[in-house]
């Protein structure tokens, strides 16, 4: 029921908003779907499709001037969010994000990847032994990507394989 109803909402008011050259919706995820939560399996994976649902809207609707965001609420009474970021609101002019909200704390929530370790290309696979080697490097937090799409992350990947051959 979360994702399939957030989807034909989703997609009656996109209709509208394609045709009229602008729009704004705003989804409701959970921590429970961008971090997982113990005996939360069919909730989480719904609640993290829709945080992917609202990526996908706000990259194929930036053309007609659809923004597309994601409220990850902390508590189970939602309701309370509803004027959750006042007067921020017309300060969240990016599309495609996810914001976390509870006790009065307000974050960005992102899905990133770190530069990792590019197996050399003269291996024709590459072992758990290796990887576990590199694992520090591959793990390493300090420098990440933030992508726009699953797309940007292969081309990154491609360009990484150009420069490493």
């Amino acid at each position: 029921m979360h994702l399939v109803d957030s989807i034909y909402v989703a997609q009656a008011a996109y209709r509208h908003m394609k045709e009229s050259g602008y729009g704004r919706l705003v989804h409701t995820t959970s921590g429970s779907g961008l971090f997982g939560s113990f005996a939360q399996l069919n909730y989480a994976a719904a609640k993290a499709g829709i945080a992917g649902m609202s990526c996908t809207v706000a990259i194929e609707g930036a053309r007609y001037g659809i923004l597309s965001n994601c409220i990850a609420p902390l508590a189970a009474r939602t309701g309370t969010t509803g004027g959750v970021f006042g007067k921020l609101t017309d300060r969240l002019a990016g599309s495609g994000e996810v914001f976390s909200a509870g006790g009065g704390r307000f974050a960005r929530v992102f899905t990133a990847y770190t530069p990792g370790w590019t197996a050399p290309s003269d291996n024709g696979h590459t072992t758990p032994s290796e990887m576990a080697a590199h694992l520090e490097r591959i793990r390493d937090g300090s420098r990440f990507t933030i992508p726009v799409s699953g797309a940007e992350e292969v081309h990154h990947l491609a360009r990484l394989l150009r420069t490493d051959s």
